[in-house]
């Protein structure tokens, strides 16, 4: 019953993983989901989109609203951005390896003999 639990318990949540945007889709990020971008010196900002944040790619600029607060970023101190997307290939090896665990666990536990 607890495999069953939780092989469903990943496929419900499943994988996500961070894709890179190319630039000829950078005028579509407003449509986006969480964005992560990745600075030119290797650190990172995720702007978790929700009804108070936006991002707009206007003017060589990203700009991030958060509420009432404005952040501009240059694009040339910017390296790449990435999507948050569902991955199915990641979810479904995970449940795979999942259930190939928890099956080795049961038959090492496993007693013919009584």
């Amino acid at each position: 019953m607890i495999v069953i639990l939780l092989t469903f318990s990943i496929l419900i949540t499943g994988c996500h993983s961070y894709y890179t945007i190319p630039k000829d889709d950078y005028d579509k990020i407003r449509y986006m989901n969480n964005i992560k971008i990745v600075y030119n010196n290797g650190k990172e900002l995720i702007v978790e989109k929700d009804d108070t944040t936006e991002v707009k790619y206007e003017d060589d600029s990203l700009i991030v609203y958060r509420g009432s607060e404005k952040n501009l970023i240059a694009m040339s101190d910017i390296s790449k951005i990435k999507e948050n997307r569902f991955d199915l290939g990641g979810t479904i090896t995970l449940t795979l390896l999942t259930l190939t665990i928890l099956t080795i666990i049961f038959f090492s536990n496993f007693d013919p003999g009584g």
